[in-house]
């Protein structure tokens, strides 16, 4: 279930609730997570929508094919520092949703639908936050810049483009934070393991080498890896965390399996970077050999 909380927020009102309906119909589910559309429909609603204003400096930043950033400006001045208010287009899958996921409902307080809160409700919010400012003709010293990326929900290629052109003196992320201000947050290294075995005919194991088996020593040990991240702490972020999130193996019931792979999720806390959480994957790999 997918819900943003309406109470105690700009979201009260009337015209930010209908441009957040607007935003759930259009479908944008990340396409590496779900083959469906992609990002393409919503940019183009959310380019035109600040086109329309003709109060805003717009830019399409293609990032893959019919994939791509939006980046609208109220100039400035010139001799101030300039804001960012920074988003997402993309939406995590709803094959698990038990509503209709892109029809906006209300209810209680809330609006249902596909990416409501993450991160939707915050797009409707900055964009009538922009139009607000731009409306009230006072000349900012700086500039303000919406800028919302596509493919947050995976490998995060929009913001990498966004960033070799884009720059701002300080940025707000409109990510679900319950209104609290948070300053840092963990980033993230995927990891993939292989293990490889010799695959022979179940009635003579003693022959074969089982990759499964291998892999299961080295999730038994991954309690070495947590107990050294819980001796890091970052004040904001916490501790770091690594969890098993996939894992495959064999081929059929009467043969030993002659290969095994397992995915992990590395959670970072800031300082760290993935090269660290490889090496440490690979020390443990060693210590199990």
């Amino acid at each position: 279930m997918a819900h943003l909380n309406l109470e105690n927020s700009v979201m009260k009102s009337p015209s930010v609730v209908t441009l957040l309906k607007s935003l759930v119909q259009i479908p944008s589910v990340n396409p590496i997570i779900e083959e469906t559309r992609d990002e393409g429909e919503i940019g183009t609603f959310i380019a035109d929508w600040f086109r329309r204003t003709r109060k805003f400096n717009v830019v399409e930043q293609k990032v893959r094919k019919n994939r791509f950033n939006v980046v609208a400006t109220l100039p400035g001045r010139g001799d101030g520092l300039s804001l960012m208010l920074n988003g997402h287009m993309d939406t995590v899958g709803v094959s698990d949703m038990t509503i209709k996921p892109f029809n906006p409902t209300i209810g209680h307080g809330r609006l249902y639908g596909r990416g409501s809160c993450d991160m939707k409700g915050s797009l409707a919010a900055m964009m009538s936050a922009m139009l607000t400012l731009a409306n009230s003709n006072k000349k900012l010293n700086g500039d303000v810049i919406f800028s919302v990326v596509v493919d947050e929900e995976y490998k995060s290629e929009g913001m990498y483009e966004l960033v070799k052109r884009f720059r701002a003196d300080a940025a707000i992320v409109g990510e679900p934070t319950s209104l609290n201000v948070a300053t840092s947050q963990k980033g993230y290294a995927w990891l993939e393991i292989k293990t490889i075995g010799h695959r022979i005919h179940g009635s003579t194991p003693e022959g074969g080498v089982d990759a499964i088996e291998k892999m299961a020593i080295i999730i038994s040990q991954l309690d070495r890896i947590r107990r050294r991240h819980a001796r890091l702490r970052h004040r904001l972020a916490g501790t770091p965390r690594i969890h098993t999130s996939t894992i495959t193996g064999g081929s059929e019931w009467a043969t030993v399996p002659a290969d095994c792979v397992l995915r992990l999720e590395r959670r970072l806390i800031p300082g760290e970077n993935p090269q660290k959480a490889v090496r440490e994957l690979k020390q443990l790999i060693a210590q199990c050999s």
